[in-house]
Parts: structure tokens; C-alpha cells; sequence
């Protein structure tokens, strides 16, 4: 059965809950329908799960991250509907209302500070000196604060694909005279 293989989604949580799924609902169900889940999972354990379970295994074993990049086809490459309306890249953040409530005729400073801060995090990101994010003692993958600048979402037909330009460390350029103006190289 798949409770005796390692779980994929575990890998690296150990502090992440340990229940399984039909644990997890029952306070969200009848005794009725949590027997019913318990039995569709049991089959699934049984059934096709244990095949399924074998690929994302094997997947596991090729790729980085074996999620990723069905995670990001499905939610948002393949997606057609208007990007800017309808998904939210970012994910959760704070509101900032009760430190910094609205205000008339504040609309320049706002965006300067705004600016000036995400220049600076732009800077940390291009130096390389954003510190690690972790849950817990447990470092997270900073890979994807590589997209937050410098990057596009370019139409498809059935789907989408993201460029992404932007390089951290030293960038070498030049600086080229053609007829007394300078254009860069």
C-alpha cells in the first residue's frame, strides 16, 4: 500500500501535519460521508494509486521540483482568460491601512516610496543578498523571486510561455561613440 513508500509532498516538511487525508476532514463531515472517503481512499490506495504513485516517484527523481511545472502550465500558462484580472501572481499580502491609511494628495510620495523600496529589493535580488525565507528552521526555495523583474508572459495559442531576463551578479557592458552620442552595447 502507498502508506509504506516515502510520500512525495513530505519530503522536506517535517514539520508539516503527518495526518493523512481522511483524518483531516472529519471534523468537516458526517460519520456517513467519512466512512465513504475512507473507503474511496483505501481503493485508491489500492488501485490506480499505487501506479501513480510509482510515477510521480520516478518524476521525482528527474526533475527538481516535480510539481513546478505542471503547477505552472495549469494555473497560469494555460489558463485563457486575462491574466491582470484574474490571477493573483503575488499571493497573499498585508494591508497596510492601519499603518498607513489613505490619504488625499498623496498619491506622489506614495509611489515614490513604493518605487524607491522596490528598487531595493530589486537591488538585494541583483546582488544576491536576500536572505533565505524559511518555514521553521527549514530554508525555502528562492528561485521564483528570480521572476519578479524582467519578465513576460508571452501569448499562445493553447499556451502561453513566460521569458524571463533577468540576470543577477555583474552585468558587463559598453558604451559605444557613433557620431558624438553614446548608445550602449
Amino acid at each position: 500500500m502507498l502508506s509504506n513508500a516515502p510520500i512525495i509532498l513530505n519530503v522536506y516538511a517535517d514539520g508539516m501535519v503527518k495526518e493523512k487525508a481522511p483524518t483531516l476532514i472529519r471534523p468537516f463531515t458526517s460519520e456517513k460521508d467519512f466512512k465513504a472517503t475512507e473507503e474511496t481512499v483505501r481503493k485508491f490506495q489500492a488501485g490506480v494509486g499505487q501506479e501513480l504513485h510509482k510515477k510521480l516517484l520516478q518524476r521525482a527523481k528527474t526533475k527538481k521540483n516535480w510539481l513546478e511545472e505542471w503547477w505552472l502550465d495549469t494555473a497560469y500558462l494555460e489558463v485563457r482568460i486575462p491574466s491582470q484580472l484574474n490571477v493573483n501572481f503575488g499571493g497573499p499580502a498585508p494591508y497596510l491601512e492601519h499603518c498607513w491609511p489613505p490619504a488625499e494628495g498623496t498619491y506622489l510620495q506614495r509611489a515614490s516610496i513604493i518605487t524607491w523600496h522596490t528598487l531595493q529589493y530589486w537591488n538585494l535580488l541583483r546582488t544576491e543578498r536576500l536572505a533565505p525565507q524559511k518555514a521553521g528552521k527549514t530554508p525555502l526555495d528562492m528561485d521564483q523571486f528570480r521572476m519578479l523583474f524582467c519578465t513576460c508572459k508571452v501569448l499562445g495559442v493553447k499556451k502561453d510561455t513566460i521569458r524571463n531576463y533577468f540576470k543577477t551578479g555583474r552585468i558587463n557592458s559598453a558604451l559605444i561613440f557613433a557620431a558624438n552620442l553614446p548608445a550602449a552595447l
